[in-house]
């Protein structure tokens, strides 16, 4: 059975202009078949149309570029999708988790028919909704960590995002395509940078490939308004190594050995900690206890 088929397809850019409109034909009447387990190569002279076409069966065309006639139809393991007949939300569906394609230039790897900026937004929808909390260990990785997540600190207490907010735990940050960025603000100077980029990349992968949903970004002081429980973070390292063994996201993405092994470490971490006698404790308590 095919996986791809392309049936009379035809797409050309047309364009207008001192009031007469011109065509160019770069894909004109294409029909072809992929069968499951094939590779298909596209060979070509340079513009004869090899990307256009792509782009037509991918459904990733913009303005000059129309489709004139035909489709293209992908049989999936669960669904049968015509590109071209399909919603925007059905696209949206498939892309990255079933159908992507890479544009041979090195600054074009991001899905070509979204803005840098919707594409860094996407990313911190998917991360906060569960991850987030259940990775913290991951990321505040000592008892100190946990100083700093505190209201009015200018670190999160939420799993949040918003924009230019500072108060949440994502801040993205509008900008050009070579500065448009995410702000990870629960991380701090005391981080593993391997362990925490894991975690934060791992939860990314997990939201999409999990299909979740956003909601609303966070307007105002985040400290102020309520969240869900279940979004609210870890308030010591002990509760959320608690959290990490439980996560089943976790041991999903990075195996039963590591959570178990990092969980056990950060819980020793903690019990350390507690056998140790602080200034504040000694100055405080010395003379009146």
């Amino acid at each position: 059975m095919s996986v791809l088929t392309v049936v009379n397809l035809r797409a050309w850019y047309v364009t207008r202009a001192f009031g007469i409109e011109r065509e160019v034909r770069a894909v004109d009447d294409v029909s072809l078949s992929v069968e499951r387990d094939e590779i298909y190569g596209l060979a070509g002279e340079s513009s004869c149309g090899k990307s256009t076409l792509i782009k037509t069966i991918a459904a990733a065309i913009r303005p000059p570029l129309r489709v004139m006639s035909g489709s293209v139809t992908f049989d999936f393991v669960d669904r049968q999708v015509d590109m071209h007949a399909a919603t925007p939300p059905a696209i949206a569906a498939i892309r990255w988790s079933h159908l992507s394609y890479v544009m041979q230039g090195s600054m074009s790897v991001l899905n070509p028919l979204r803005r840098v900026r919707h594409t860094f937004i996407d990313f911190a929808h998917r991360h906060i909704a569960k991850p987030m909390p259940e990775f913290l260990a991951m990321v505040a990785s000592t008892v100190n960590s946990y100083r700093r997540l505190i209201p009015g600190f200018w670190a999160p207490t939420e799993a949040s995002w918003g924009v230019e907010n500072r108060t949440c735990a994502l801040r993205v940050i509008p900008g050009s395509a070579s500065s448009q960025r995410v702000e990870y603000r629960i991380a701090a100077a005391d981080i593993n940078p391997y362990v925490a980029l894991a975690a934060a990349i791992g939860s990314g992968l997990y939201g999409i490939e999990n299909k979740i949903e956003p909601d609303a970004p966070v307007e105002g002081n985040a400290y102020a308004q309520k969240f869900p429980k279940k979004r609210a973070l870890p308030r010591t390292l002990t509760e959320a190594s608690e959290r990490l063994k439980q996560s089943k996201a976790a041991r999903e993405l990075f195996g039963d050995a590591f959570v178990d092994h990092y969980a056990a470490t950060r819980e020793w971490e903690e019990r350390e900690f507690r056998r140790a006698i602080t200034d504040w404790e000694l100055a405080r308590y010395f003379e009146i206890i």
